[in-house]
């Protein structure tokens, strides 16, 4: 929008329309935030991710590919598997017991499995499985296994690709 959403914003087929907000919460939880929008005939939204750029600032876009009205709706929510693995991580630096830690991650990867898709929520369970393994491990002495699947890049796609469908907050445009 131009001025506040005095005036529409226009875009040219084929081209990325950029989208930018100023997007915070309170408290020390990281966030994650996506760009929904639709042609005005089409029913349902598509969503595209966006990327946080430093102090607050986040940046997304979406291709326009035909002629007519585009909405979009920005949508934030606190990213509860990044903030786990992030303070995860800090409290296995500072040399402190990861073994609860662990389980609550095995939790909240089970929670995903419910709304993921029948392929990925087997691989969700196995994972959740594999963390609370993980943390009897732990209980040991040995975080080593935890900490490479807690930080395993396979996780991370697969809890993003089925994020909270709630949004903290929305911005309808």
């Amino acid at each position: 929008m131009v001025e506040s959403g005095r005036y529409p914003a226009k875009a040219t087929i084929g081209e990325p329309v950029l989208v930018g907000a100023d997007v915070f919460t309170d408290g020390h939880d990281d966030l994650a935030c996506t760009v929904r929008y639709r042609h005005e005939d089409d029913r349902t939204w598509s969503t595209h991710p966006m990327s946080h750029l430093g102090n607050d600032r986040w940046s997304g876009q979406f291709a326009v590919d035909r002629l007519g009205a585009y909405r979009f709706s920005i949508w934030a929510t606190v990213d509860r598997f990044g903030t786990w693995r992030r303070e995860l991580l800090v409290k296995e630096n500072a040399g402190q017991a990861i073994v609860v830690e662990l389980q609550v991650g095995a939790a909240l990867v089970a929670e995903t499995a419910a709304r993921a898709s029948r392929a990925d929520r087997a691989v969700l369970l196995e994972l959740a499985q594999g963390l609370q393994a993980a943390s009897e491990v732990a209980a040991r002495g040995d975080t080593e296994p935890g900490l490479a699947l807690a930080t395993a890049p396979a996780l991370a796609e697969l809890m993003a690709r089925w994020p909270d469908p709630v949004p903290a907050a929305s911005s309808d445009i």
